[in-house]
Order: C-alpha cells, then sequence, then structure tokens
C-alpha cells in the first residue's frame, strides 16, 4: 500500500518477501535498500544522510560526530574507524595486520609508523615533534634538552650512542 505524508507519495517495494518502506523525515525520504539479504536503512542525523554500507557480508555504519560525517572502511577483514577530535580526522591505517592509530596533541597529528615490524611512535613535547627512527635494528629517540633536539645515533665504529644537537 502507498501512503501519502505531505503531499509525497512513499512507496512500499517488495523484494524477494521482504518489505522495503520508504520514510520521511524533515521532508527527506529515506530509502530502504536490499543488498544479499541485508536490510541497509538510511538515517538522518541533523539534516545528513547516514548510508550503511555493505562489503563482504559486513555492515559498514556511518555516524556523525559534531556535523562530520565518520567514514568506517573494511581492509582485509578489518574494520578502520575513522574517529574526529577537535575537527582533525584521525585515521586508523593497517600495515601488513597492525593497525596504525593516529593520534592529535593539541592540533598537531602524531602519526605511528612501523619499520621492519617495530611500531615508530610521534611524541610532542611542548610544540615540538620527537620523531623516533631506526638504524640497524635499533630504535634511534629523539629528546628535547633545554629547548634543543636532542638526536641519538647508533655509533658505527664503537657500538654505543652519540649525541648530536640541532639548533632551531
Amino acid at each position: 500500500m502507498n501512503h501519502i505524508y505531505q503531499g509525497t507519495i512513499l512507496v512500499n517495494h517488495i523484494y524477494k518477501g521482504t518489505i522495503l518502506v520508504n520514510h520521511i523525515y524533515k521532508g527527506t525520504i529515506l530509502v530502504n535498500h536490499i543488498y544479499k539479504g541485508t536490510i541497509l536503512v538510511n538515517h538522518i542525523y541533523k539534516g545528513t544522510i547516514l548510508v550503511n554500507h555493505i562489503y563482504k557480508g559486513t555492515i559498514l555504519v556511518n555516524h556523525i560526530y559534531k556535523g562530520t560525517i565518520l567514514v568506517n572502511h573494511i581492509y582485509k577483514g578489518t574494520i578502520l574507524v575513522n574517529h574526529i577530535y577537535k575537527v582533525n580526522v584521525l585515521v586508523n591505517h593497517i600495515y601488513k595486520g597492525t593497525i596504525l592509530v593516529n593520534h592529535i596533541y593539541k592540533v598537531t597529528i602524531l602519526v605511528n609508523h612501523i619499520y621492519k615490524g617495530t611500531i615508530l611512535v610521534n611524541h610532542i613535547y611542548k610544540g615540538t615533534i620527537l620523531v623516533n627512527h631506526i638504524y640497524k635494528g635499533t630504535i634511534l629517540v629523539n629528546h628535547i634538552y633545554k629547548g634543543t633536539i636532542l638526536v641519538n645515533h647508533e655509533s658505527l665504529s664503537a657500538g654505543h650512542g652519540k649525541d648530536s644537537r640541532l639548533s632551531f
């Protein structure tokens, strides 16, 4: 049966024995779809249509946080969720089966990298990004002392670390 709501015809469809109902919310038609036997429902949040997708049998749900659409992706069976922190999108990546998470500290994106199975984490100290590097299997950590970046290097001859100072 077709319904009419404020002059708009709402049409019910049937697909393989399932009734698909169109709804209207604040003048927008929300359409239900079916993909491989699963009902995909469109929702509206604060005037924005949130669409559910299906990828290889998994429902990917769009969320909205403070007016921004957060989209879930799937990569090789793992759900990658986008988060938002203070208007910046934090994206999860996967590299060789490990989830790399971006963090934000005071509006700066801190990116985790992986090199040969080791997670390299960026830190921030007083507005300066401290980057971890790897040289010949050793993690080289940047420190800050009295406003100067101290970079640890692996000594090629002696085998212990030495400091190099980068003034800026």
